[in-house]
């Protein structure tokens, strides 16, 4: 963390909060990825943003976005940012204010820090923050779960929560606004790299392919099945 520099963070956070009054005009824009998946001018708008900014503190640093074609070459050595730009895209245009941006910075395979910011709801949480803690009993569900996959997983049975954001809902384990987490069909990198390494920071546990997680850099061509887990309330 001292070598990444918390200006970095900083600077990050006050980039995607001065564009955000440009972001509700553009969510009426809506194109379909090749998974069917939105897409709006918003996306490509935080994602130039935080691009610029990463090299204006990082020069060469090689960033793995989800609106981006992924680098060429290794990424196992050196800077490297994983950005989701606006995750939980269908609640953005639709109106509904639970979506985020995350931002994760690694070097030479290493996490250096980590940001999620939520600018619809003025929430947000950095590497090195140390929130209260809600000690909620809900557990959150990926979109993709289904209702007998809910009702059949042990923490289903109490109350859940579908909320259409798995950097919402990994920060809302983070900080004990839910009890737990599950996405049982696989994520890719840039939808929890920051959420996974921020529960870490929070004493959170975290499995990755049903295995315990202790922060090391997950490669960006695959899904992962992630389940984060909120340390019992003291």
């Amino acid at each position: 963390m001292v070598e990444l520099g918390m200006d970095i963070l900083d600077s990050l956070h006050r980039s995607i909060s001065e564009c955000a009054h440009l972001l509700p005009d553009l969510r009426r824009t809506v194109s379909r990825k090749f998974d069917q998946s939105a897409v709006t001018p918003a996306d490509y708008l935080l994602d130039e943003r935080i691009a610029t900014t990463l090299h204006a503190h990082l020069p060469g640093l090689q960033i793995v976005s989800e609106e981006k074609p992924l680098p060429e070459g290794s990424l196992e050595y050196g800077w490297v940012a994983i950005v989701d730009p606006l995750d939980g895209t269908e609640n953005f245009v639709s109106g509904i204010p639970i979506w985020g941006v995350s931002v994760s910075i690694w070097r030479d395979s290493q996490h250096m820090g980590s940001l999620l910011s939520f600018p619809d709801l003025g929430m947000s949480l950095t590497s090195g923050d140390r929130p209260p803690k809600a000690g909620s009993r809900v557990s959150g569900f990926s979109a993709s779960t289904s209702p007998l996959e809910i009702s059949q997983h042990p923490d289903g049975s109490n109350e859940f929560r579908v909320l259409g954001a798995a950097t919402f809902n990994l920060f809302c384990v983070a900080t004990g606004r839910l009890k737990s987490f599950h996405n049982l069909s696989g994520a890719y990198v840039w939808d929890i790299a920051a959420g996974i390494n921020l529960a870490l920071e929070q004493g959170c546990a975290v499995k990755i392919d049903n295995r315990d997680y202790t922060g090391e850099f997950l490669a960006p061509s695959k899904r992962y099945r992630v389940e984060v887990f909120s340390p019992e309330p003291q």
